[in-house]
């Protein structure tokens, strides 16, 4: 593309390139900014003008070539001689040009760069260039069962792909969801992997819990349940299958006044006679007769009779359910003011504790979320008490709350008193450490008591009394932080309320109460270790967990007692229990304790494997260069019903390589037939003290008295 001023346009109009121009060429030298870059020509051939845009006055421009524009990519595009067409074209728009004198002539400036060529029809590559980027093929889906749905579609879609590769997507960079990917049918789980032990014998296992053993109580939060056995059992009824007369369970006396039964109706009309049969003599006409009166009189008289009785029956039940609801509430609300005034006051703890104690609260009606002593948990089998009062005192630095429940007979307070006793003897619905219990004498029917202390960063120390006298329960809970209170000072405190009600109740007074300090009273596992028989490491944090006593021995010692408990000759019943630590940050991934339990024919048989153990232990680094022995200590206590226990305590470090080493508390306890045999795996940052190893290893000793 070029104007008549280009030097093919001056070539075509002269007819040949070698034709010279008459007039005598001149340099001019103009302005280079107003130069076409583009264009291909330069300064050196352009011919003298007259005019223009470096004349001095300006002469008739030619007139331009309609439909051409001069840009510098036209000569740039073009290659090569141009074609006959063009020649043509250039030399009749060339014409004009001749005539007359040549002249410099103004280039027209374009409003906007590029609007002529945006008039022109674009080129292939023109298209290309003004086109926008390229959009994603397929929107990313909106949720992930779309997303899901595309993905099949675009797998089932008739795509060739290279083997083993996944065909591209527009929106891969967003993942795919795991609840986008549908579950393993049935059957198509994967196979679990399994991990096998190493022989390395004085490598501890970890302490994990193997996945759905059951455990026993000690690890279970009891959840607090309604004291109305009404409601326990509306809901026994709704959850079971209908009940028959004869298979019903007998209900107690309380439930049965307090709740009506709705099933069984108030009353049962009587069935109605058959008519009386017909004398003798009497004529069959006159029979007839009188069955056909009787039929039509005895039948509106048989149904007005039944509405009346029901009328009556329904009046009658009505005021007997009123009559006999009312006199029950007032007798209630009698026993429950009378054991208001049996509460402990202020003026009766002045030997308590810090002393200056005043009321805090008062309840005759205990609820979901009253405070309750130390250990205690709702259980649905409980009988429901008449009536129940309770009473909260503090003091600087010490709470005591006394509470009083009262049931209908001595035989349902005994059932309640056995439930609380097994609760103190394990108290595991909070992380508390039972440091003795205690046997009261001379205090109602019965009594115990125990001592527990909460581990906190500020240790609070609970001392507890449950009595039981005639048909109440009296319950009283001092806490105080630092120290606990004795239980003299509490059993003087209890001497006066249990006087003062005993009577009332029909149960037994007091008479100079004294306690005898020993173990806490049994747990629901009797002859084993509970959660609340372990310390905390830490203070404020931990939780011990237990799990059932099983009958496969796995632990393998420390490897100083030369024997392997599991196939040992002499015991008759073998048997092993783990406790581990939780909710403790700092507590180790192999720290646990196991105990097991070994049953002998005699106890001669029990005693010499007992010795055994400890000769085996104090001869360990003999036998094994890697072992080394630490602190050690005999025990001696007396167990539940006076049996001495003995036994000692030790601890003995394996070097498993130069820098490597296993460290393990031992401890052995012997009583009648039975030996226990206790094993914690401690590291050298987080370890029990000597004197709470001692301790646990002498309360293993006593709780092996009472039974399992």
């Amino acid at each position: 593309m070029a104007d008549e001023d280009s030097p093919r346009a001056k070539r075509a109009a002269e007819g040949s390139k070698d034709t010279q121009s008459g007039r005598p060429k001149r340099f001019v030298t103009p302005d280079w900014d107003d130069w076409d870059a583009g264009s291909g020509d330069s300064p050196d051939d352009t011919p003298v003008a007259s005019g223009g845009r470096f004349a001095t006055e300006p002469e008739q421009p030619a007139p331009p070539v309609p439909g051409r524009a001069r840009h510098s990519w036209a000569d740039e595009e073009s290659t090569g001689e141009p074609q006959p067409e063009q020649r043509r074209a250039d030399a009749e728009a060339a014409e004009p040009a001749q005539q007359g004198t040549r002249a410099w002539r103004p280039i027209p400036v374009e409003p906007a760069p590029g609007a002529s060529r945006a008039a022109q029809s674009p080129s292939l590559g023109e298209k290309r260039r003004r086109e926008a980027p390229a959009l994603p093929s397929t929107p990313a889906p909106t949720s992930p069962s779309e997303r899901r749905e595309a993905l099949i579609a675009r797998e089932r879609a008739a795509r060739s792909v290279a083997p083993g590769s996944v065909p591209a997507d527009d929106w891969t960079d967003a993942p795919l969801p795991a609840s986008a990917v549908p579950p393993p049918a049935a059957g198509q789980a994967p196979t679990p992997i399994a991990v096998h032990e190493g022989d390395t014998p004085v490598a501890h296992r970890a302490y994990t819990r193997p996945a759905g053993e059951p455990t026993d109580e000690d690890t279970l939060w009891l959840s607090r349940r309604p004291s109305s056995r009404a409601a326990e059992d509306d809901e026994a009824r709704a959850a079971g299958p209908e009940e028959t007369p004869e298979q019903a369970p007998p209900r107690s006396t309380t439930a049965s006044s307090s709740t009506p039964v709705t099933g069984t109706p108030l009353f049962v009309p009587a069935p109605i006679a058959p008519p009386a049969e017909e004398p003798a003599g009497v004529p069959v006409g006159r029979q007839d007769h009188r069955e056909r009166g009787g039929l039509l009189r005895s039948r509106p008289f048989q149904i007005g009779a039944a509405a009346v009785v029901l009328v009556v029956a329904l009046v009658a039940g009505f005021l007997v359910f009123a009559n006999r609801n009312t006199p029950s509430a007032a007798a209630s609300s009698q026993t429950t003011a009378a054991l208001v005034e049996r509460l402990v006051t202020p003026s009766q703890l002045s030997g308590v504790g810090p002393g200056g104690w005043t009321e805090q609260k008062t309840e005759s009606t205990l609820t979901q979320d009253s405070p309750a002593p130390l250990c205690f948990v709702s259980l649905p089998d409980l009988p429901t008490p008449t009536a129940q009062a309770q009473r909260k005192l503090a003091a600087s630095g010490a709470t005591l709350l006394h509470r009083i429940t009262s049931y209908a007979t001595a035989a349902e307070a005994d059932q309640v008193y056995a439930q609380r006793l097994t609760q103190l003897g394990q108290c595991n619905n909070i992380p508390v450490y039972l440091s003795s219990g205690a046997t009261i004498t001379s205090l109602g029917d019965a009594a115990v008591g125990i001592t527990a202390v909460i581990q906190d960063a500020t240790a609070q120390y609970h001392t507890v009394v449950l009595v039981r006298t005639g048909s109440a329960i009296l319950t009283y809970d001092v806490a105080q932080a630092g120290s606990a209170v004795p239980y003299d000072k509490v059993l003087g405190v209890s001497a006066q309320t249990v006087t003062a009600l005993c009577s009332s109740v029909r149960g037994g007074c007091a008479a100079s109460p004294t306690a005898t300090t020993g173990i806490p009273p049994v747990s629901s596992v009797p002859g084993w270790l509970t959660v609340s028989d372990l310390p905390r490491v830490t203070s404020g944090m931990g939780r011990w967990n237990a799990t059932s006593p099983k009958t496969t021995v796995t632990s393998a010692g420390s490897a100083c007692e030369n024997l392997t408990f599991a196939t040992v000759a002499g015991p008759s019943q073998r048997r092993q229990r783990t406790y581990l630590l939780t909710e403790d940050t700092k507590v180790p991934k192999d720290f646990g304790l196991d105990e097991i339990v070994l049953d002998f024919p005699t106890p001669d048989a029990a005693a010499a494997f007992a010795a055994q153990l400890k000769t085996s232990i104090a001869d360990c680094p003999s036998r094994t260069a890697t072992a080394k022995l630490g602190n050690t200590a005999d025990i001696s206590a007396t167990g539940a019903k006076g049996e001495a226990v003995t036994g000692f305590w030790r601890t003995v470090t394996q070097s498993t390589s130069p820098t490597t080493s296993f460290i393990f508390r031992v401890g052995v306890a012997s009583v009648g037939t039975r030996v226990v045999y206790l094993l914690a795996t401690p590291s050298a940052t987080f370890d029990f003290t000597d004197a709470d190893w001692a301790a646990i290893t002498t309360r293993a000793g006593q709780r092996a008295t009472q039974g399992g």
